[in-house]
């Protein structure tokens, strides 16, 4: 059974009775034709899970309405022109696109929740394409103008670059347009008439938040005159409340010169740019510095002295070094009223009848801030009529609701009334992290295990639904779909609109700060709030508590108390930094995370009080050192998982280290002592009480790692730059259930001692681009059940003896071009269900499935580069 996943090169489609590629690209009567065959394709398709079946039914009545008018002007089309329009070609690929779409979503199974999210997605977004094109684009004139797409085009070109690693992180690309950027004509004009003004060279682009600051920057930039006057030199940067003042200059250096900036600090890169600016002048330059929020951070990213350099900055306040400000206003009732409706109403089949009295007093709330008529517009779809009076009533009981900031999200907050507590505590577990820094979803998903009581899959659901909600946006930065193969979720990040994010805070303000639920200290320069150390004689009840600093020494720990403490957020940016000492009052503590956001890696000391913490599970570390063993040398007795993000490992395990061999003996009486008392996971797992080795021995025994880790299962290590050598202390964790070693490309060899791993389940190798081959001990492996080794672009062959595997289910073997023939054991892996593999070797594993594995499905790859992920 072979499932193609490179549909648009090979797959049949038999109503249509041709392959689609062999379709004349520019037939213009071939779109109408396209559009029944889809319809038809809807018509027919049968056994398809609930969540998409309610969407195509939706995609087949906008179809029935649009066919008729499509296959007419198919034919004028055909009179008119000898060339199809550049939006008619990109029609016919979305009808294309859409047939594969159904094949898709009749193959689903109700248990594939991502897949189903990403096609009913999917389904939605042709829906709207269908419908924006018919009234946007077929009531023009026939002679379109297809600039719009031109500019379209470049901006998805330079998405996608940057995406690809052409460009840097900071590669200044405008930020997307919202579907109906309403209002904002008058606002535009005058907003460049100011910018144009000779004598100005800063102007202020004024307004609270959500009141579409940005969405009128990136549309001026988009404006011809604009790019006419500056051409190539238009540089975007989001600077945020929080900002890295030296990477996003060092982004502007990059754009202008095309090299990697070699700076030494702040001053350094603002002598360097400036050097460079000048050397360029008379030419234009814009730049358009977004979200800013002092002085003090706009001075060190300006350059007004230099001649043709001009700068837009957007703030919510006004800033003394603007030459200029232009103050946004709020939109006008006629505007305010067409955004709701496009929230509330747009592509609804069959609208519910709402009182017009009514949806104009909820409009009317809103006061015309267009992120509040989105929110709340977009709360309300499909929603009874009831519920739009009860979301009226409750609105009408602020009085002056957006006269000030406290007040709109006072406003803002009536979009959380649905959501169970469940939901919504995880809402307000968002507002934890820090502003405009992506979420990792693995980080969420872990916390949430341990603190909301769910599984995985439950805690996954729940971001599905906050993104429905349009509370959230989740983002892939993979082509690999997020969670498919391993649960890791490693590839999906959450972004939360920042007035959606303080909302979330706002909501916890209203209790004494010692007993606030969500202690949140944003990012500050050393030291704790003066509100936390007035308090401190106090214990604090704080169930997560949340630190951003750009660093932190021994003596900034305090006599602070965390009893109830059960999830700890560390952020920081520094080469140094001390863990608080009062962790170890967190004696309820599941969760800790530490994320350092500076370039370097960072040195972290002070974490000999995590062996006092008897619940901690889940610890998560993001470009750190990892230190010696030797330096924690208790049990962390609880730890189930431990992942490791763009670290580096320090490599001296040696049990020969004078500090290991003087604690050695300690060491092994309290691990005795532990597993007299610990209450046994398995009877199969469980940690022999047999005498240490001699710690003289080169490397660290089996029962001393495993002494450190009696309950680890899981361990996730992504983007170790420098992992040449496979950590062999990991090897001696025998209990492993799950280990993820992900990007490593340095990694050469794995081990012989890997087939110890009797208990692992899930072995995941991806994108590891110099391993050259499998240790033959990984026959030994009888529990494992997914193997993923995609994207390890230099294994030549498989092991033999692959029967040892007896429960494997899943092969990952795509984007592995080396490995031309399949050893023979392959038909003897009974258990195996789904193989991932390129062309090459499909044929291998067809000829496999039909002589010994009946009911194989093997998935084909797509040949070139998918741009699923541009739309997430």
């Amino acid at each position: 059974m072979r499932y193609d996943m490179q549909c648009q090169q090979s797959l049949q489609f038999p109503l249509l009775g041709v392959e689609l590629m062999s379709m004349d690209l520019f037939s213009g009567a071939a779109i109408g034709a396209i559009a029944g065959e889809l319809l038809r394709a809807l018509l027919d398709a049968k056994n398809m899970v609930k969540d998409c079946k309610s969407h195509c039914e939706k995609l087949k009545s906008t179809l029935q309405h649009l066919i008729p008018k499509l296959k007419a002007i198919d034919q004028l089309r055909l009179q008119l022109t000898d060339s199809q329009p550049a939006d008619f070609v990109e029609l016919k690929s979305q009808l294309e696109s859409g047939m594969v779409l159904v094949h898709k979503c009749t193959k689903l199974q109700f248990w594939e929740l991502f897949k189903i999210y990403r096609c009913a997605k999917q389904l939605i977004q042709l829906d709207e394409y269908l419908v924006r094109f018919f009234n946007l684009n077929l009531a023009a004139d026939t002679n379109l103008d297809t600039k719009y797409i031109r500019t379209n085009t470049k901006d998805l070109i330079r998405l996608f670059a940057g995406r690809l690693g052409i460009a840097s992180e900071s590669s200044c690309a405008l930020p997307g347009l919202p579907d109906l950027p309403v209002g904002l004509s008058d606002s535009l004009r005058e907003l460049k008439a100011k910018f144009f003004s000779d004598e100005m060279s800063v102007l202020g682009l004024c307004a609270q938040g959500g009141y579409g600051k940005t969405t009128l920057a990136s549309m001026f930039c988009r404006e011809e005159d604009v790019k006419g006057r500056f051409k190539n030199n238009i540089f975007f940067f989001i600077v945020s409340n929080s900002p890295d003042v030296l990477s996003i200059l060092s982004g502007l250096y990059e754009q202008l010169t095309s090299r990697k900036p070699d700076f030494r600090n702040v001053e350094d890169a603002r002598r360097q740019l400036l050097y460079i600016l000048t050397k360029k002048e008379p030419e234009p330059i814009l730049v358009v510095l977004d979200d800013v929020w002092s002085d003090t951070v706009l001075e060190d990213l300006l350059f007004n002295k230099t001649k043709g350099c001009k700068t837009l900055v957007t703030s919510r306040n006004v800033l003394r070094s603007f030459d200029s400000k232009y103050e946004l206003g709020l939109l006008k009732d006629k505007d305010a009223m067409s955004l709701f409706r496009h929230s509330a109403f747009s592509n609804i089949t069959n609208p519910q009848r709402i009182d017009e009295d009514l949806v104009w007093k909820i409009v009317k709330y809103c006061k015309g801030l267009p992120l509040a008529l989105k929110v709340i517009g977009h709360s309300l779809r499909y929603e009874p009529a009831q519920k739009w009076k009860i979301t009226e009533c409750k609105l009408s009981k602020g009085s002056s609701i957006f006269a000030s900031h406290e007040e709109l999200l006072h406003c803002l907050s009536t979009s959380l009334t649905p959501l169970n507590k469940p939901l919504k505590d995880c809402f307000l577990d968002l507002g934890s992290f820090p502003e405009d820094k992506r979420i990792p979803a693995a980080s969420l998903i872990d916390m949430w295990v341990e603190l909301r009581g769910m599984d995985e899959d439950e805690a996954y659901v729940a971001l599905l639904e906050l993104s429905r909600r349009t509370l959230i946006s989740l983002v892939e930065n993979t082509r690999k779909e997020a969670g498919e193969d391993d649960g890791s979720f490693s590839g999906l990040f959450v972004i939360q609109h920042d007035l959606l994010r303080e909302l979330a805070i706002h909501v916890n303000h209203d209790s004494n700060i010692n007993q606030k639920k969500r202690l949140v200290m944003e990012k500050r320069e050393g030291c704790l709030p003066e509100s936390w150390i007035e308090h401190k004689d106090q214990p604090f009840d704080a169930q997560i508590v949340s630190i951003y600093t750009s660093n932190m020494s021994e003596s900034d720990g305090y006599d602070m108390r965390f009893p109830r403490t059960e999830a700890l957020i560390l952020n920081f940016s520094s080469a140094n930094y001390c863990i608080p000492q009062f962790i170890k009052t967190m004696e309820n503590l599941k969760f800790l995370s530490i994320t350092n956001h500076d370039t370097c890696l960072a040195k972290v000391t002070g974490l000999s009080p995590l062996e006092s913490l008897p619940h901690l599970k889940r610890i998560r570390l993001e470009r750190i050192i990892i230190p010696s063993f030797h330096m924690n040398m208790q049990p962390l007795k609880s730890l189930q998982k431990l992942c490791l993000l763009f670290c580096e490992l320090n490599q001296s395990m040696s049990c020969s280290d004078p500090n290991v061999s003087n604690q050695f003996s300690e060491l092994k009486e309290n691990a005795m002592d532990y597993e007299r008392t610990k209450s046994p996971v398995s009877k199969d797992i469980q940690m022999d009480c047999k005498p240490l080795k001699s710690p003289e021995s080169k490397e660290i025994e089996m029962d001393y790692i495993s002494t450190i880790f009696p309950k680890l299962k899981e361990i996730e290590m992504d983007y170790f730059g420098d992992l040449r050598d496979f950590p062999s202390w990991v090897c001696n964790i025998t209990h492993l259930n799950k280990l993820s070693i992900t990007n490593c490309h340095e990694l050469c060899k794995l081990p012989e001692e890997v087939g110890g791993l009797k208990y692992l389940e899930v072995l995941n190798l991806h994108a590891c681009t110099r391993l050259s081959e499998l240790p033959r001990s990984i026959t030994r492996l009888s529990n494992l059940k997914l193997l993923d080794i995609s994207q390890c672009l230099s294994i030549v062959r498989l092991p033999n003896a692959l029967h040892g595997l007896s429960v494997l289910e899943k092969i990952n073997m795509s984007r592995c071009s080396q490995i031309r023939r399949l050893p023979g054991s392959v038909a003897e892996l009974r258990g195996l269900k789904k193989v991932i593999c390129d062309e090459e070797i499909a044929n291998q594993w067809e000829m496999i499935e039909l002589q010994s594995l009946r009911g194989l499905q093997v998935h084909v790859v797509e040949e070139e580069a998918s741009l699923d992920w541009l739309e997430m």
